[in-house]
Order: structure tokens, then sequence, then C-alpha cells
């Protein structure tokens, strides 16, 4: 009996040495970038992703995924220091809060786990003639026991991204369509104005023309 336990344990030991080894090869963080070209403005698009009322509309993490998960909203929609905090069921509990906001890119800080410390994401935007080329980046350090799961990690996140891009491209593309049409709108009540006015002043210098 003896001679078994101690060839279990060593033979457990022997796993533990194997699998500290591989775990201390692999990389001890994830990074996870994305690109799409979104036929909207970078105003268009920015103004969204700096809205995290609208996340749960374009993202993975949405409300028709966890019907039974809760959003709370903290700050200026649009400005360094807008956050929110959800949590479910099934997304679990998260928070993210933008570190930067400028017209070519957009910071957060994200977190998983309470008092745990964030991962860093960012998007760009590049506007070209009306089109905006998005790139989503996000990266943080992985505790040593997980670094096997760096792999697995990676892939789930560019799925969740793939996704979220999908969908950021749907909405804005939508959005941009209204804000077009409101500009044309804008456009022609402004001529009908002008015309208006127009045709009222060569009336009025017509009628003094007329007076003797």
């Amino acid at each position: 009996m003896k001679g078994w336990i101690k060839g279990m344990l060593i033979g457990v030991g022997i796993v533990a040495a194997g699998f500290l080894a591989y775990a201390a090869s692999q990389p001890g963080a994830y990074e996870v970038e994305r690109t799409i070209e979104i036929d909207a403005t970078g105003d268009v698009v920015r103004g969204i992703v700096t809205d995290l009322h609208t996340w749960k509309e374009w993202t993975a993490w949405t409300a028709e995924r966890d019907p039974a998960a809760e959003w709370t909203y903290e700050g200026t929609v649009g400005a360094v220091g807008h956050g929110m905090e959800w949590d479910g069921p099934e997304l679990g509990w998260g928070r993210l809060k933008l570190t930067a906001v400028e017209p070519g890119a957009v910071g957060y800080d994200l977190w998983f786990q309470e008092g745990g410390a964030p991962t860093e994401g960012e998007f760009t935007f590049i506007e070209t003639d009306g089109t905006t080329t998005v790139t989503w980046r996000d990266s943080g350090d992985v505790p040593f026991v997980l670094r096997p799961m760096v792999g697995t990690i990676e892939t789930m996140l560019t799925k969740d991204f793939d996704q979220g891009l999908a969908g950021l491209e749907e909405l804005a593309e939508a959005r941009q369509v209204e804000v077009d049409e409101a500009a044309e709108q804008a456009r022609l009540k402004a001529e009908q104005e002008a015309q208006a006015a127009a045709e009222a002043e060569a009336e009025g210098a017509g009628d003094t023309e007329e007076t003797p």
C-alpha cells in the first residue's frame, strides 16, 4: 500500500511539474485586434461607441443574450469617466469605463472581476470619403495557472469582437442614413426659406417702385 501511495505521489508530482513547465512556456497575456470598414462617418461611429447605453444593442454582450441582466450607467455620455456595469446569470459581472475620448480613438478599462485589475481596450477610427475603418483592440494579463488557455481566450474574444463590429456596422450605417436624411431636409428647408425671403424682398421692391 505504501509503495502504491508513493508511486501515486510521484506521478502527481511529475504531472504537476509538467503542467508548471508548460504554463511557464505560454504567453502571460492575451491580445486581440479586429478591423472592419463601415459606411458611416467617424463622428457617427464614435458617437455610438462612446454612448455605452448602446453597447447592449450591438456588442456580443446583448440584452437578448441575457434578458435577466441588469445594466447601470455613470458619467457623461461621450466623455472620459462615462461607465457602465452589468450583472446577469449568463453574462456574469462586468464593468467598463472610458479612459480616453479623442477624434481618432477611444480607450477604456474593462473589469470582469470585482477588485481585480482591468484589461485595456481601444477603438481607433480612420475616415476616408465617408467610410470609417474601425479597429478594436483589447489586451490583458493572464494568471499563471490560466496561461495554457491564452489561445482559447483569444479565440473566444475574436468571435465576440467580430460579432460586435458587425453589430456596430449595422447600427452605424442605419444611423448615417438618418443623419443624411435629416441634413437633406434641413438643406431643402433652408433653400425654401431663402427663396421665400427673396420673393418677399422682390415683391416689396416692386411695390415701392409703383408708389407715385
